[in-house]
């Protein structure tokens, strides 16, 4: 283990994160090809930051927040040159872009016990719990195959990670830890009574990519209603009080390019 941390676990992370982070590989009996440091990111801004992804909203954490990328783009290097071999998609990775490209995936978190959290991260595969308290509300997703439909049974997301914080059992010396994931648009169900949750009907549309830990103390932790731009909400809730005070401009950080062509950076501003 201690020759991924010079490159997996980051220098610039506050002490916290880096003790935190080291104790994942072990306490997941995860292995080194696991994870992948481009994924590796501390969130940037004290209040969060609404973003894009895959034409939904979501909200990217807050600066309490550090990210340990896991492996979910395959890579070697036979010479100078880096490229990605086949996970998803033979190889196309626009599912993991930021450039709003017609296959970019929206973004969800989801909390879990270390047992479930172990699994996803062994296996990549997520399993629908058992209570469904929203499976028969209307699906309100413009952009989902089942608009206007009960949202059926799936597995539950949300898409500010301060929702998913609180159904966490898992715990690394006491910071709780949270799955970041990809979902599919086009099959992500939103709830008409609780816009911020996303429901997945078939596992194969997840697609994780972090383990988020919360290493701060902003206890910045109220649920806020979330607009998503495909609902079916009033226009005039297109920018609701609860972001007042949070960073809605998209920002450019060092290492990054509005519309990357390549994946070397892939982690930032995800």
């Amino acid at each position: 283990m201690l020759d991924l941390l010079p490159f997996i676990f980051q220098d610039e992370w506050p002490e916290p994160a880096n003790e935190k982070a080291k104790k994942l590989m072990s306490v997941l009996s995860l292995k080194k090809e696991d994870f992948d440091p481009r994924g590796d990111f501390k969130f940037p801004n004290s209040r969060g930051h609404i973003q894009i992804r895959g034409k939904m909203e979501y909200f990217q954490p807050n600066s309490d927040w550090v990210r340990v990328g896991l492996r979910c783009c395959d890579r070697n290097q036979p010479s100078s040159h880096l490229f990605f071999r086949r996970r998803y998609d033979n190889g196309n990775n626009d599912w993991l872009r930021m450039d709003r490209n017609k296959n970019e995936w929206a973004v969800g978190f989801h909390g879990s016990t270390q047992e479930g959290t172990q699994s996803v991260t062994q296996t990549r595969v997520f399993k629908a719990g058992q209570r469904q308290l929203y499976s028969n509300d209307i699906d309100t997703n413009k952009l989902s195959d089942n608009f206007g439909r009960p949202c059926g049974v799936g597995i539950y997301f949300s898409a500010e990670v301060e929702i998913s914080e609180r159904y966490s059992q898992f715990k690394i010396d006491g910071a709780k830890c949270v799955l970041q994931v990809r979902i599919k648009p086009d099959k992500t169900r939103v709830p008409e009574r609780k816009q911020g949750y996303r429901i997945i009907n078939d596992p194969e549309y997840i697609r994780p990519y972090g383990l988020c830990l919360k290493v701060g103390n902003n206890n910045n932790n109220i649920e806020r209603p979330v607009v998503n731009r495909h609902s079916t909400l009033p226009s005039h809730r297109q920018q609701p009080a609860h972001t007042q005070g949070r960073n809605t401009t998209q920002t450019t950080y060092p290492g990054q390019t509005q519309t990357p062509s390549t994946y070397d950076s892939w982690c930032v501003l995800q």
